[in-house]
């Protein structure tokens, strides 16, 4: 993912990701997450609009160790849960 998560990326990663899909099997789709420094409220839709399109075709979304500030707009925006975005445990096991 990039490190901009937000209405200015939006539409072309969203026809980059719609390509990987046309592309991928019966895995779920992962996303390494780390690096996103800025997310706003399209990011997130586009993400959500990806999971239930996965969904669709009997896949899961993976976000792979998501950064402080995508675990933040998730839970500020009470979509933890539903983006199996977990918040921040501090390495606490």
């Amino acid at each position: 993912m990039p490190a901009e998560l937000t209405i200015y990326v939006v539409r072309e990663l969203r026809e980059h990701w719609l390509q990987a899909l046309d592309a991928g099997g019966g895995e779920p789709f992962a996303l390494a997450a780390g690096g996103v420094e800025q997310v706003d409220a399209a990011g997130l839709q586009l993400l959500l609009a990806l999971r239930h399109t996965l969904a669709q075709q009997g896949r899961s979304l993976l976000l792979q160790a998501p950064s402080a500030a995508l675990r933040s707009a998730c839970l500020n925006l009470g979509l933890g849960t539903l983006l199996d975005c977990p918040p921040d445990t501090g390495g606490a096991a």
